[in-house]
């Protein structure tokens, strides 16, 4: 992971597994940025893409804060209206302990909506939640401030839709909208 400013930024595209436990392994190039994190956690959620989720999204405790911080700063926003925002940013969000050796357990739910794992226990909390890994391994793509963890199968309509979606905002900061 490089750093710009005083933000991380998160680039490459890395296959690494997933072990029986759901624990994935961070890269080595981006480990280093997580020591100087005030919180030695991972906030993880699964994120959609189109109309299903498909990813689990990756984002460091100063990003979350930043990202409400810059938002709430483009407007005069109620004390209220600050606490919905802080909701509506990080309600989906887990923290995810990072261990020594540079490992981060996963969600079930997020395993389950990244179609990384079968639910085996139909209903029950994600603490009880039984799951069977569907793919040993997990492409981890960075995205500047945060990066991504998905299927193999799915990085390419993942990358598709980003490339769309990127291309569409192009042509509307072009016009003027």
């Amino acid at each position: 992971m490089q750093e710009v400013g005083n933000r991380a930024f998160f680039a490459g595209t890395f296959t690494h597994r997933i072990d029986k436990k759901g624990r994935i392994s961070i890269p080595a190039r981006w480990r280093s940025e997580f020591r100087s994190e005030e919180s030695p956690h991972l906030f993880v959620a699964s994120t959609a893409s189109g109309e299903e989720a498909c990813a689990i999204e990756c984002v460091m405790q100063s990003d979350l804060r930043r990202r409400n911080s810059e938002q709430a700063d483009r407007t005069e926003l109620s004390q209220k209206q600050r606490g919905l925002l802080g909701l509506h940013h990080f309600h989906a969000y887990t923290a995810q302990l990072i261990d020594p050796e540079g490992r981060v357990q996963l969600p079930a739910e997020a395993l389950i909506a990244a179609e990384l794992a079968l639910d085996r226990s139909g209903e029950g909390s994600s603490k009880t939640r039984s799951y069977s890994m569907r793919s040993p391994k997990a492409v981890l793509m960075g995205a500047g401030d945060r990066f991504y963890i998905l299927h193999p199968d799915q990085v390419q309509p993942f990358l598709a839709e980003a490339s769309a979606e990127a291309e569409a905002a192009d042509r509307n900061s072009r016009s003027g909208l």
